[in-house]
């Protein structure tokens, strides 16, 4: 949503000549249910943004519909309000979930299926 970023990032993309990026700038809410009908399936999912537990945890369910056991999450601010700790706790305690690695300012949750649950924290 911030125009500025957006412009920074179109900037980006056009410099280093990556032609397989869509930039949208707009509030996830509005664009990523359209953006994610024209998806087959997602690898990658960074959420940064619209920091509240209810609103990350429906962009998770969202994206996890299009997810496959390879598919990584990686969530920005996971200890920047209680209500984003609570977000990253119900991420870690999903059923399609295997492991986790805290990094404090964020967190990365992995898919992998034949995996016992594991939750990592790295503090460095």
């Amino acid at each position: 949503g911030d125009h500025h970023t957006y412009l920074l990032a179109k900037k980006t993309v056009k410099l280093a000549k990556v032609r397989n990026v869509e930039l949208v700038n707009a509030k996830f809410q509005d664009a990523l249910p359209e953006l994610l009908d024209g998806c087959k399936q997602l690898d990658f999912v960074f959420i940064d943004g619209h920091h509240n537990k209810v609103a990350t945890l429906a962009y998770f369910e969202l994206c996890l519909k299009k997810s496959h056991s390879e598919t990584i999450f990686v969530f920005d601010d996971i200890n920047w309000t209680d209500e984003m700790k609570e977000a990253w706790e119900d991420i870690k305690a999903n059923s399609s979930i295997t492991v986790t690695i805290d990094l404090y300012s964020m967190g990365i949750a992995f898919l992998k299926e034949g995996i016992e649950k594991q939750h990592h924290v790295l503090n460095f």
